[in-house]
């Protein structure tokens, strides 16, 4: 066996020796992104109110969001098993004796509850489906919303990681008050960073830091018109086939359209998960909104902010 291949990192090449997936500089991402924006502006989104808002936070997600996976891709990997790395590796080595592993690719049930874990150290992109009934002045409308859910981690040193898990509203719902017509389009952004441990705290999982409300809404009537940023945090523990926790997060606004109402509102989520060795898992969770009162523009109290 001879060492003839030699591993390059950090290639700005098309492809990578090691095997790896192409890179683009993330410089040119963004400008890419800024490009493509600004050409949806021209064409359609001046059609839709708020554009700049909604052209401003929509650039700011797509940017962060790119910049987080570039950053994950960079990250040192194990090479494949046939990638000239392992070869190169394997002829310069010298032979050494070692106690058989049982190490391999994660059981089903490892991954199901990583997919139950919001911080897990797991790329995953989750949809959420949520149905609201009896909705409406009337009690008899329907509300659908799709929530997308990148979760993407990085880690940042021997002990610590950040995991960026946005949530991007699909929203359809029907004519709520007599008048408005029914809607379908996207709602805020809601991105969340959380600096998570890698080792558990007396059996506990946990991450906190900041999350941020992006008014990227298509319609003003599904959401909220303001930029808002506040803290976050989960913890949760799992226990053989269990997983339970609570995720909270509050809101306040600072920046956005004038004559609306301010967003100053707390959410709970707590979660109960079961998974099997076969890697089905069933979820059991409750959402709660508690909104303050602060007063602005035509709101003077109890105004509740569309929820995302």
């Amino acid at each position: 066996m001879t060492a003839g291949a030699q591993c390059v990192r950090g290639s700005s090449s098309a492809t990578s020796d090691c095997g790896g997936p192409p890179l683009m500089s993330l410089y040119e991402t963004i400008v890419r992104v800024r490009t493509l924006v600004h050409t949806l502006d021209r064409r359609e989104i001046n059609r839709m109110p708020y554009n700049r808002s909604f052209r401003a936070g929509l650039l700011a997600g797509m940017c962060c969001a790119i910049a987080m996976v570039h950053l994950a891709v960079a990250q040192p990997s194990l090479p494949r098993l046939d990638s000239p790395c392992l070869l190169a590796q394997a002829s310069t080595s010298p032979p050494t004796t070692s106690p058989p592993t049982t190490g391999g690719p994660a059981s089903a049930e490892e991954l199901a509850k990583k997919l139950s874990n919001p911080i897990a150290s797991l790329i995953s992109v989750p949809f959420q489906s949520n149905f609201d009934f009896n909705t409406g002045q009337g009690n008899d409308k329907f509300k659908y919303t799709l929530n997308i859910q990148p979760v993407i981690p990085l880690s940042i040193g021997p002990d610590w990681n950040l995991i960026s898990r946005i949530i991007q509203p699909v929203i359809y719902q029907d004519e709520l008050f007599p008048g408005m017509g029914s809607k379908f389009g996207l709602g805020d952004m809601n991105p969340s960073f959380f600096f998570s441990p890698k080792e558990p705290f007396h059996g506990w999982i946990w991450g906190a830091g900041p999350v941020f409300l992006l008014p990227t809404a298509t319609d003003d009537a599904l959401g909220t018109g303001k930029w808002g940023a506040g803290p976050t945090a989960v913890g949760l523990r799992q226990q053989g086939p269990w997983t339970y926790g609570l995720l909270a997060n509050h809101l306040w606004s600072f920046a956005g359209e004038g004559g609306r109402p301010e967003v100053n509102q707390t959410f709970l989520q707590p979660f109960l998960a079961h998974n099997s060795k076969s890697g089905f898992g069933v979820t059991l969770m409750t959402e709660r909104a508690i909104t303050g009162r602060r007063s602005s523009g035509r709101c003077r109290s109890g105004c509740s902010p569309a929820r995302s």
